[in-house]
């Protein structure tokens, strides 16, 4: 099940810095008490605790199928190269609302 998913939530919204691993379920557990959840990972509780980049594709390939194909006058090029070539450039931002990415 998806929430069973390991994830990494941003723990100050920047790229390098501090993550803590969560299961999918208890990160979206926090939404309704983010700033509660924000102090108890000894951060800002201004901050919320973001899922950044999650590449989804790599968990649950299963959900690309949700992801229509672009339409012909925005051909994903990537598309014509082999998968193992491919960029990994799907990819999700989850967070609670007041939640950003710098």
């Amino acid at each position: 099940a998806m929430g069973d998913t390991t994830i990494n939530v941003s723990l100050d919204g920047k790229e390098k810095g501090p993550k803590q691993q969560m299961l999918m379920r208890d990160y979206i557990s926090t939404f309704s008490s983010s700033d509660e959840a924000a102090t108890q990972a000894d951060i800002r509780p201004s901050f919320k605790p973001y899922m950044r980049a999650w590449c989804f594709s790599d968990d649950h390939p299963q959900l690309e199928e949700d992801f229509p194909n672009p339409p012909p006058y925005f051909p994903d090029k990537f598309k014509g190269i082999a998968k193992t070539f491919q960029p990994p450039f799907t990819w999700i931002f989850v967070g609670p609302a007041g939640a950003f990415s710098p």
